[in-house]
């Protein structure tokens, strides 16, 4: 009989919490303030300080999930599809399918900058999330490692890393983040922190967190470690050749009416040479990577490129349709 009461009680905690509009209204609530706050975290602070802050964050994962278990509790709960509640099924699946593709998204997406100029070719962009890169140097041997970071001068969070190279390890420490201007756009800062290797600690100063990311180098104990804390170059399957890159301006004034560059899309694996026009809402789709124009040199010979690879995009695309059924 106590068993008995016991699950019943449970039961009733589980709809409560995880299955019912009691639960997933006022989660609604919590997430559309966190997106607000955020919005003027990244406003202020950046882009980096609000991902710290907020996006990135366990509780905001949690929130996530909280909400997914919700609508599918609720769409086993009410009996949507035995009942033929279908307008109703549709509306929560909607929601189920675009906080899925959020999380791909979330966990999988790449997005970056690629500066190229004129008569140049490249594959290496520059990635939009900060990391720990490192080179380490112990004798003959050569370590080339990226750790992704999430620690911003606006956030109280710490960096404590273990670098793992060959059978050795050091572990990075930092003491205080502090931002080196009052420019809104530049979050460039100065991590105070140390290497302990071997019993012993060993300053360590960072200038990073930005583009204006600066190389600091440490030895200890005959291993020299370059690092660096910023963003780190990614290299793509194929290649992208700038031929020519054109602005045009307002007659009579130097106000940019528009831009374009002309590129050829280069890829020897699949045999593939795609000449294109990238402007603005005309963009280059190829192997899963979408490249739009984001800036371009003053000297208007070069081209900025923004990148992005988002492989949850086909779910979210398809929850939006859903949710307008």
């Amino acid at each position: 009989k106590k068993y008995t009461i016991y699950k019943g009680l449970l039961m009733k905690i589980f709809k409560t919490l995880f299955a019912s509009l009691y639960a997933a209204i006022p989660l609604m609530g919590v997430y559309a303030t966190l997106i607000a706050i955020a919005t003027f975290v990244e406003n202020d602070y950046g882009t980096d300080a609000a991902r710290a802050l907020i996006y990135n964050t366990w509780f905001f994962n949690i929130l996530h999930l909280w909400l997914l278990i919700c609508l599918i509790g609720a769409i086993w709960r009410y009996k949507l599809l035995q009942q033929k509640k279908y307008a109703s099924f549709i509306l929560h699946f909607s929601f189920i399918v675009i906080i899925i593709g959020a999380g791909i998204t979330r966990f999988f997406g790449h997005e970056g900058l690629m500066h190229i100029r004129e008569g140049e070719t490249t594959s290496l962009y520059t990635s939009s999330n900060n990391y720990l890169n490192l080179i380490v140097l112990d004798g003959d041997n050569k370590y080339n490692l990226h750790i992704p970071t999430n620690i911003s001068f606006a956030s109280s969070k710490k960096l404590d890393e273990k670098i793992i190279f060959g059978d050795k390890s050091f572990e990075i420490k930092s003491n205080s983040i502090t931002k080196i201007n009052d420019n809104k756009g530049d979050p460039t800062s100065i991590l105070e922190g140390a290497i302990f290797y071997d019993g012993i600690e060993y300053p360590l100063t960072l200038i990073g967190g930005s583009q204006n990311a600066k190389d600091s180098v440490v030895d200890f104990k005959g291993i020299k470690a370059i690092i660096n804390w910023g963003p780190r170059m990614i290299e793509l399957p194929f290649s992208i050749k700038l031929d020519d890159f054109i602005l045009e301006r307002y007659p009579g004034s130097m106000s940019p009416s528009s831009y374009e560059a002309k590129v050829v899309l280069l890829d020897e694996k699949n045999n593939v040479e795609m000449p294109y026009r990238i402007y603005m809402n005309h963009t280059l789709d190829y192997g899963g990577y979408r490249f739009f124009q984001a800036h371009y040199d003053e000297d208007e010979l070069g081209t900025i490129l923004s990148i992005n690879n988002d492989p949850g995009k086909i779910p979210t695309y398809i929850g939006y349709f859903l949710l307008i059924v």
